[in-house]
């Protein structure tokens, strides 16, 4: 039906956010961590399913994810709606979403509510974290997305895909992308270190419990969490990034890190060769 939008969001809280303040358009769901693994370009083609289904360890629940998206072909909006916040998880889904829509050929606007800075708040804040009136007064001043800010998520989608993600060490923003720079630079900070072979990010989170009195792994995992700037990432995704660390860590109450730990740390030890793996962001390997 003509005129109607359709909107989708980052992930099932926020649907249900939006379905309790009775918005009647279509919503569909974006559920996906396109930040860690493999994915290849075309989106949703069988190697980019086959790639997630493995990658995730996902069964019929990433089947129904996709199947989703078949009714963009079928059904004409007179407005698509993407509702991503501030962070690198949520700006590699965004960019994998926008390419998407464009290589199905639709002149339909696309519009974006993103969240992040917010007048009273100290902290950036994520969609489903605003108050009913900030979520509709952001929908209501929602960006209509502009050929050159398209242009940009696709570029940064394809980028991703590739082996080589040194472009974005120069690719700009356009003023609808505040977040975006900030973003890439958190991703860049995922990969190794000269000095150590340590990322900035793995760098970050043993410095934080050689700083700080952690009980255990649950505490560590918790105060990066609070404190973890662009990435987004979910507590799952941290508990990984910690199990990948046990080298450095001393199982013992509280928890702190080991010997070789500090020399890491010191960069007074490379340990490239010691925890490098197949890791993937996108079309890169990690080491």
């Amino acid at each position: 039906m003509a005129g109607r939008l359709l909107h989708i969001t980052n992930g099932d809280s926020l649907t249900s956010y939006l379905l309790s303040l009775n918005f009647e358009d279509p919503i569909l769901t974006w559920r996906e961590m396109l930040c860690e693994g493999p994915a290849s370009k075309e989106v949703f083609s069988k190697d980019f399913i086959s790639q997630r289904k493995t990658f995730l360890e996902a069964g019929d629940s990433y089947d129904d994810f996709v199947g989703q998206f078949a009714m963009l072909s079928t059904e004409e909006f007179s407005e698509i709606v993407l509702w991503f916040e501030y962070d690198l998880f949520c700006h590699v889904n965004l960019s994998a979403a926008v390419y998407h829509l464009d290589s199905l050929g639709l002149s339909t606007p696309i519009s974006l509510v993103c969240s992040g800075v917010v007048e009273g708040s100290e902290r950036l804040l994520g969609l489903s974290e605003l108050s009913e009136t900030q979520l509709l007064s952001h929908f209501t001043k929602r960006a209509r997305l502009s050929e050159n800010s398209i242009a940009t998520l696709i570029r940064v989608w394809e980028v991703y895909c590739s082996d080589d993600h040194s472009e974005f060490m120069t690719l700009q923003a356009t003023g609808q992308l505040p977040y975006l720079e900030d973003c890439i630079a958190h991703h860049l900070q995922r990969f190794p270190q000269e000095t150590n072979g340590l990322s900035i990010l793995e760098q970050k989170m043993l410095a934080r419990l050689d700083e700080s009195y952690c009980r255990n792994t649950d505490q560590w995992v918790g105060s990066i969490l609070r404190d973890q700037g662009f990435y987004g990432f979910g507590d799952l995704q941290y508990f990984k990034f910690a199990e990948r660390l046990n080298l450095f860590v001393e199982a013992s109450s509280p928890i702190g890190i080991t010997a070789l730990g500090k020399e890491v740390l010191a960069n007074k030890r490379n340990i490239f060769e010691d925890i490098k793996d197949d890791t993937r962001f996108g079309g890169a390997l990690k080491y």
